[in-house]
């Protein structure tokens, strides 16, 4: 798993560092200029984005999911005590039967997501 780590504290970087130490699989690159975030998950083919709040701002986060949309963001808070991941999924949800009004109500409103497609089932015939 290929870890881009983004202008973390020292602290935290050595935590995972040793993690990574600990767990072979685990192949870190570290960050410390953000204005170079994009080119650097390119080049290392991240899986992974771990960041600090403020170190990685909303429209930074934004801008490399959508470039990366397989890549999973960790954006660790206070101080590393709590943490977020941001994932881009598809989803789909269950339209029911297929009618003008149906699809109209579709096109203009909101989707129920209480009635999701199952995984095994992207589509029905």
């Amino acid at each position: 798993m290929r870890v881009v780590l983004v202008e973390l504290p020292t602290l935290l970087a050595d935590v995972l560092s040793e993690l990574a130490r600990e767990h072979p699989t685990l192949e870190l690159t570290s960050l410390h200029d953000r204005a170079a975030l994009l080119d650097t998950v390119e080049r290392s083919s991240a899986d992974v984005l771990i960041a600090t709040v403020p170190g990685l701002a909303m429209a930074d986060l934004r801008a490399v999911l959508e470039r990366f949309p397989r890549l999973r963001a960790i954006v660790l808070l206070d101080g590393g005590g709590r943490a977020v991941q941001y994932e881009l999924r598809l989803c789909g949800a269950d339209l029911g039967d297929v009618s003008p009004r149906a699809l109209l109500q579709a096109i203009d409103g909101p989707v129920d997501w209480s009635r999701p497609i199952l995984d095994d089932e992207p589509h029905r015939s």
